[in-house]
C-alpha cells in the first residue's frame, strides 16, 4: 500500500518495529477524525478491551469513513466467549485456539462492532475474488470481513 501513489498509508502496531507508529489500539495517539479508511485484520481477538479498541478506531475515522475489520469467528457459537481469568499460554491455546488470543468471537460480532458506533455489513470476499486473488491476499475460504461505516453523532 505504501507504493500506491494516490494513497497516504500509515501502519500502527504495538510491538512491530517496522510499523510507522508503535501504539496501543485502545489508546491511539492520532488526531480525531483524521482517517478516511482503517484496516484492522486479525487484531481484536488479541485485545483484552476490544470495545475500547473499536471506539478508538471510530474516533480517528472521519464522519462517514469506513473500516474493514476481520477476526476469526466460530460460527457454531451464538455469542462471543471470553474469560479474563484464562491467562496461561496452555489454557488460551486450549480454550481460544491460540496462546495470544483472549476470546473466541461468535455470530454476535457485528452487534459488538455496532456498539462502538458503526453501521456493519458482513462481506464474504471468497465469493468476490478468484482463488488466485484469495491466495495472493491470504484470505481463507469462509473467512468473513466486516465493512464498518462510522456513524456520525
Amino acid at each position: 500500500m505504501k507504493k500506491m501513489a494516490d494513497l497516504d498509508y500509515v501502519s500502527v502496531d504495538k510491538y512491530d518495529n517496522f510499523a510507522d507508529y508503535r501504539m496501543d489500539i485502545t489508546d491511539l495517539h492520532l488526531k480525531s477524525e483524521s482517517f478516511d479508511c482503517l484496516l484492522c485484520l486479525h487484531v481484536l481477538e488479541h485485545i483484552p478491551d476490544d470495545l475500547q479498541a473499536l471506539r478508538e478506531m471510530r474516533r480517528v475515522l472521519k464522519p462517514g469513513a469506513w473500516a474493514l475489520i476481520g477476526v476469526p469467528i466460530d460460527h457454531a457459537r451464538a455469542t462471543t466467549f471470553e474469560n479474563p481469568h484464562v491467562t496461561s499460554d496452555e489454557e488460551r491455546r486450549k480454550i481460544f485456539g491460540q496462546k495470544d488470543h483472549v476470546r473466541v468471537y461468535g455470530r454476535d460480532i457485528a452487534r459488538r462492532i455496532k456498539q462502538a458506533g458503526f453501521d456493519v455489513v458482513g462481506v464474504d470476499y471468497c465469493e468476490c475474488l478468484g482463488s488466485a486473488e484469495r491466495e495472493k491476499y491470504g484470505i481463507i475460504a469462509g473467512e468473513e470481513f466486516f465493512s464498518c461505516k462510522r456513524i456520525s453523532t
